[in-house]
This record gives structure tokens, sequence and C-alpha cells, in this order.
């Protein structure tokens, strides 16, 4: 372990070599890493042949967009642009490493504002019950980071269980008052995240305290209870807008357990039944659309024990193999559905995404290396699906599942550099399209305002030998190694970002 972290601290300061020069412009020098530096690299002719005199960004149009000659260095901006880049911290404070998420970290999650502390007796609220929650807010604004709060909870006075569905009017009718009164309460928050993973049957949970939500109806074959949520969504988006036109009203936070469409087989080999996927068709049949103004969803997959391979639990088509993190899938899932109902200008949020391994399994080298390796494959993933906001769950970590940034005394896992060094070059990167050119390799193009920036990495697990159609002016791993300036390179399942 002692030697696997003096590689992480090596890795540290490569990162911060790397963002000067990429910032500056500067030539990278090639690292003292034998494998990288005296490797043959057998010659793959690309689509587009080497230039013979000064190199060109590449493109994928005719046109290419010009790259400045001098680039704005990103920390001298004083707007910090919005990024897909943000964290959920258990406490936002110093003790769960708000320090260590500074723009171009853009988001941070909380979760949550409970109702029910604020409001525990019908008409009389206290909002000094959550006096430590606005502190954190205050300083999450003060780090100028965007929160994005999740409000569950229901009083037992406004619902038969705290984790939902809120069904009686006069209930319906308190909670969009409080809804407006949270709004005015914590102007610095803009966006509200309504309940976590309602799309769940309270007879699966069985725990009225739940802080999953029990919007869900099994016995609602075509909406899954959905229409009870909008009902929700009708009482308070009225309310929350009349407080401030600008708070955002998230609806979801959706498990999105699988999809109808491409499920997964048990373990009889039988479909599973993907019924609670319907919830959001249900929130749309019953009108809800217009009540919202943006869709979450949560993502994750599974590590399968071998180094850059993982799957997810909600379709078998969606690995490391085919399309990758299973943000594609469920981004391109929640559109589909959106479609019919001419809701498909409502961004997309993931608001929790991570490597999960099996419950109490010890996260070794290889799996510390892959939920890096994922990370960057996930945010790229999630800016090319054009998603608002990716955030990753969590900091801290989820307890027993292995999906930690920082260790428990705050010091950076290869994750951690992973996030910062893919936050860093994408943070104003607008997707231009995939890079289709190379057999076996997944690429994705976006533009920058200094720059333009490839992402690849190997869609099969094998080495593959590509030219560049041009030599880059950086080269670097997903950990923040600079590779050699050249027009031939490898690329295997460590993604790589080439930077023109």
């Amino acid at each position: 372990m002692t030697h696997f972290r003096q590689a992480l601290f090596r890795a540290s300061a490569l990162l911060v070599a790397w963002l000067t020069a990429c910032q500056s412009s500067v030539v990278v020098p090639e690292p003292a890493t034998a494998l990288r530096s005296t490797m043959t690299v057998p010659v793959v002719t690309a689509s587009t042949s080497p230039p013979t005199s000064s190199p060109a960004p590449p493109t994928l149009s005719p046109t290419p967009s010009p790259v400045p000659p001098t680039p704005t260095r990103f920390w001298q901006r004083q707007d910090p642009p919005e990024t897909i880049f943000g964290v959920e911290m258990d406490a936002i404070n110093d003790k769960n490493g708000l320090p260590l998420f500074a723009p171009p970290t853009t988001w941070v999650r909380r979760t949550a504002l409970e109702w029910n502390r604020v409001e525990p007796t019908a008409g009389v609220r206290d909002w000094r019950a959550v006096r430590k929650l606005k502190e954190e807010l205050a300083r999450a604004a003060a780090n100028g980071l965007q929160v994005i709060l999740v409000v569950r909870g229901a009083p037992d006075w406004a619902a038969p269980q705290s984790c939902g569905p809120i069904t009686d009017p006069a209930g319906l009718a308190a909670f969009a008052d409080f809804m407006r009164e949270a709004v005015a309460q914590f102007p610095m928050v803009r966006y509200w995240e309504l309940w976590n993973e309602p799309d769940i049957d309270y007879a699966i949970l069985g725990n009225p305290k739940s802080a999953w939500g029990c919007w869900g109806d099994g016995g609602d074959r075509e909406g899954y209870g959905g229409s009870r949520y909008a009902a929700m969504l009708k009482a308070v988006y009225p309310a929350m807008k009349a407080a401030n036109p600008e708070a955002q009203v998230v609806a979801g936070a959706l498990l999105l357990d699988c999809d109808p469409a491409h499920p997964p087989f048990d373990k009889n080999g039988q479909p599973e039944d993907c019924t609670p996927a319907k919830f959001l068709n249900g929130i749309l049949r019953a009108g809800g659309g217009d009540y919202l103004d943006g869709v979450s969803f949560h993502a994750y997959d599974y590590y399968s024990g071998q180094l850059g391979r993982f799957g997810s639990a909600f379709s078998p088509e969606s690995r490391w193999s085919t399309t990758g993190p299973a943000v594609v899938a469920k981004a391109r899932y929640v559109r589909n559905v959106l479609e019919p109902y001419a809701a498909q200008g409502k961004f997309l949020m993931n608001t929790e995404a991570a490597l999960l391994t099996q419950t109490g399994v010890a996260c070794d080298t290889a799996c510390e290396t892959t939920k890096a390796y994922y990370l960057a494959q996930a945010y790229a993933s999630a800016l090319a699906e054009e998603l608002r906001a990716n955030i990753w769950y969590s900091v801290l970590g989820w307890p027993g599942r292995n999906t930690a940034l920082l260790d428990q005394d705050l010091n950076p896992l290869p994750a951690y550099l992973a996030y910062q060094v893919s936050a860093s070059t994408l943070r104003d990167a607008v997707y231009q399209g995939e890079v289709t050119t190379y057999a076996g390799v997944k690429g994705y193009q976006f533009d920058r305002e200094d720059a333009r920036v490839w992402v690849l990495w190997s869609l099969d697990g094998q080495a593959h030998a590509i030219t560049l159609p041009g030599k880059p002016r950086a080269i670097h791993a997903a950990l923040g190694d600079a590779w050699p300036l050249q027009t031939r390179m490898v690329v295997d399942v460590q993604p790589v970002y080439i930077v023109w």
C-alpha cells in the first residue's frame, strides 16, 4: 500500500505539471517511462494522413473551429463556465473535502432538506431545525458551487409514509406552501430535486422512513404510479416559481432499474420485470411534463473484477465493450420517453454516478484503477450526451461499495486524480461528434475556447496502434501522465486526452 500511495502522489505532481502545461501551451517533456518512450509502435493509417506542414486541429466537419493563438487561462476568468462536473457530499464542509473541489467543479449535490424536520406539526414550521444545512449551502455558494438540493421526508400528518406518496389534496397544498417558503429561505439554491429515487413501490421497501422514495405503484402497469408524482409537481411548481422564477424543478432522481425494451435476465434465464422504468411515462401521461424543468436519473455500473471491465443492471446491451458507462443508455432511454410528449427540450442530469463493487468486497489496485478509468469515460460520455450535470456519488463513498474519491483521511484516490484531469481538460468543452476513424476505439471530439480535444479508449480491451491526423500539443492519460508528443501511439483501456 505504501508503494501504491507513493505512486499516487507522484501522479498528483504530474497532474499539477500537466495543468500548467496545458493552460500555457508549453510542450510537456516526455516522461521517464520506459514502456511508453521506447516501445515500437506499428503505423496504422488513419482516414486523414498526417500533415507535412504545421499541423492543424483535426476536424469532423469541412471547416475546423479556429484555435486562438493565446489561450485564456481558465483560472483568470471572472465567471468560470458552468460545467457538468459535480460530486455529492454528506455535508458541504472541510471534513468532507470541500476545499478539494473548486471550479471547474460546478455542482455539489446535497441530500436532503427534510420537510418533516421543519414542519413536524401541520402549519408550524421551524427553519432553525435545518440551520446547519443553510450554513452549508451558503458555504457552497461562497465557493462558487451550484447546489442540487434534494427534498424529501413527508410528515406523518401529510402522508402515510415519509418516503411518499402524498395523495391527499390538503397534504399536496401544504407541501406546495412548504416549497414556496423553502425557495425563499434558500435563495442560494436554484436546483431542487424532489425526492430521491421515487420510482420504487413501498411494497418493495417496507420502510416508511426510507431515504429512497416510494411513490411507485406496482399495480399500475402503464405508469407505475407516476401520475401521483405528477399531481405533486402540479401543486408545487407554480408555488416555487412564484417564490423565484429562476428556481429549477428537477423531477426524478429516477432509479431506472432496467430497460423495458432490453431487459436483463434473472438467474432462471427469464427477462426481469422492468415496469418500474415506466414511472416517467406515468408522470408525462398525467400531464406532469409542463410542471418540471428537467429530469434526473441515476446511472451506476458494476466492476467485473478485471481491469477496465464493467457492466450495468439497466440492460445487457450497456457495458464496457458496447455503449460504455450506463449514463449513455439511460440518457437515451429518458430522451426517448420524453419525445412523444413534446418534452424532449427538458434538461437532463445524472445525479448519482459511480462504479460499484459487490457489498463488502475490497477494492484492490486493479479495482481502484478501473474506477479511475471509468470516471474519465463517464464524464466524457455525459458531456457527449449533453447532460447539464453528472454527479459522482460520492466524495467519501457509498459504504461497502468502494465509490470514494478520497479516503477517510481525505487523501486522494486514483479516481480523484482522474476527476481533476477530466474536469480541467473538458472544463468548457462542447461536444462535436464521435471519432470513428479507429476500429475498436471509442472516441469523442470536443471543442474548447482554446483547443480541440479528443478522448479515446479501447472499446474491446485490446491495445490499438493508431496514427493521429496531426501532431498535438499535449497528450495525457486519465491519471495525468504526459505521453510523448507524436502522431503514432497506442490506445488501450485507459482513456487518453489528446489536445490540439
